[in-house]
């Protein structure tokens, strides 16, 4: 089943996928069962906007809201790609922590399953390389010391420009323009 996403989140979708390696319809697909694309959304579980993230995740990844859609994009990246090297690049296992936790992605098998089945994928799903990166360009894992945050303000940096890159095309997308 492919999943319609909603207008003002196609770019941020493709920019998550290129960035991440997921294939676009999983990114998609995710979205969609986390939040349908809304993002002021807030779950019983304390979950919060179009992504869902716990606030403890999202602020141990990234800054800002995460009812800011760009800030929760930015947040998705460098968590997906934290747990993609964690699991290394493995989708299914990558989506199964998302939805459970690192430690316990047993439980979040049928997550993985739902968003795999959702993009069509019937078999394994491995991410390819982020666009443009080498596989060796992911993020130091969850116990990044002090002095590897210079991988996340690299990251960040590129992550600005493309999407200054891009405002022009975003703004056309959301009838700003």
């Amino acid at each position: 089943m492919a999943v319609n996403v909603p207008g003002p989140y196609v770019l941020l979708v493709k920019l998550m996928s290129g960035a991440t390696g997921i294939p676009y319809q999983v990114v998609a697909c995710q979205a969609n069962a986390e939040s349908g694309f809304q993002a002021n959304v807030v779950s019983s579980a304390g979950a919060e906007g179009w992504l869902q993230f716990l606030p403890s995740t999202f602020y141990s990844v990234w800054h800002g809201s995460p009812f800011n859609i760009t800030d929760a994009a930015n947040a998705y990246v460098v968590y997906m790609r934290a747990l993609l090297r964690e699991f290394g690049g493995n989708v299914r296992n990558a989506l199964a922590a998302y939805n459970a936790g690192p430690g316990n992605i047993a439980a979040g098998f049928g997550y993985a399953d739902g968003i795999l089945r959702c993009a069509g994928s019937s078999g394994v799903v491995n991410a390819a390389p982020p666009s443009g990166q080498l596989p060796s360009d992911l993020p130091p894992g969850p116990d990044v010391q002090a002095d590897d945050w210079s991988w996340y303000i690299g990251q960040s940096s590129r992550w600005v420009n493309d999407m200054a890159n891009s405002l022009h095309s975003y703004a056309l997308l959301i009838g700003r323009l």
